[in-house]
């Protein structure tokens, strides 16, 4: 039995796709395999893949229509040979232990599950570099964590057999919603700060508008499904609260102290999940107004999830 199956799904990711599958067939580690699902690309990326083909370690699928990725890392799971199944993404670049390095915890306890490791950012050429600097960030040293992220985690073999990657999901939430099912039957949860990958990031005000909302409605989806209380975190109920504030000033024409009051701490905050990422105070300053709006883009997928399926329940 092969020890990794690597899985990587892709969607119209010329660009991208064949850098990451060098830096992972490229690996100081011999015992694994890599599965490739192009989930119905419309660029280059099959002509790309094509060229991979031949190779030993690789195996090509190709879905006949575009599935979204949970559906394909679901496609990818039945096809894994492996005793651990990892995942990272097209955009990803692995660094030459990463391998070997992401399944280690795997040895030292048998009651870890999913191990999480390090997602780097790129060298900082422009301004949306200085914004998505850190958003992966976990911790500075190796430990047990709740929850990991999806361009850099590997799995128990047995665990994926039970607990699929819910397709109801477009985008975000999927990990989260598997570390949760984990801690639920009492696994653990580890994150490996030298298995690294370099995380590519995509850029441009809409698409990091987009990502933000869609991942804020994918987390919610996973607190309403697991029943997590309370449902939104600090950020979104300030935002629900500076809502109505404006709202009864626009109508009643009072002040705006305590509106002023809100606004300011949910800076605060921004400023201080910013320096978390290991962000100096000119990158803060320069980042910030984007940072706002990618955050208040996140609270409203939040509060989106929650109508969502709140009419959706009715409607049935």
């Amino acid at each position: 039995m092969l020890n990794v199956s690597v899985v990587v799904c892709v969607y119209n990711r010329a660009d991208r796709i064949a850098q990451c599958l060098n830096s992972i067939l490229y690996q100081n580690f011999d015992s694994f395999e890599l599965i490739v699902i192009d989930d119905g690309s419309s660029d280059k990326t099959k002509e790309i893949l094509e060229k991979f083909s031949p190779q030993k370690k690789v195996r090509i699928i190709t879905n006949k229509k575009n599935f979204g990725l949970m559906v394909s890392r679901n496609i990818g799971i039945k096809q894994a040979l492996g005793k651990f199944i990892v995942f990272t993404d097209s955009d990803c670049i692995a660094e030459k232990d990463w391998l070997a390095n992401l399944i280690t915890p795997f040895n030292a306890d048998a009651n870890i599950m999913i191990v999480g490791g390090q997602i780097l950012d790129p060298p900082v050429k422009n301004y949306y570099d200085i914004v998505d600097k850190g958003i992966y960030y976990i911790s500075d040293k190796s430990r047990y964590v709740k929850n990991i992220f999806g361009g850099n985690m590997a799995f128990r073999r047995e665990f994926l057999q039970d607990s699929k990657f819910d397709e109801t999901l477009k985008y975000g939430g999927d990990e989260y919603d598997l570390c949760l099912q984990g801690m639920k039957i009492g696994k653990k949860i580890f994150y490996q700060h030298s298995a690294k990958v370099v995380h590519l990031h995509r850029q441009g005000l809409v698409s990091n508008i987009i990502r933000s909302f869609l991942l804020g409605l994918g987390n919610g989806y996973i607190k309403l499904k697991h029943k997590i209380f309370p449902f939104f975190n600090i950020k979104t109920w300030l935002l629900i609260t500076i809502i109505i504030l404006l709202t009864i000033g626009l109508i009643f024409k009072i002040n705006y102290l305590f509106l002023s009051l809100f606004f300011g701490v949910f800076i605060l905050i921004i400023i201080y999940e910013e320096m978390r990422r290991k962000k100096d105070i000119s990158q803060i300053v320069i980042s910030l107004p984007m940072r706002f709006i990618i955050e208040i883009s996140h609270s409203l997928g939040y509060i989106f999830s929650l109508f969502n399926i709140f009419f959706i329940r009715i409607r049935r």
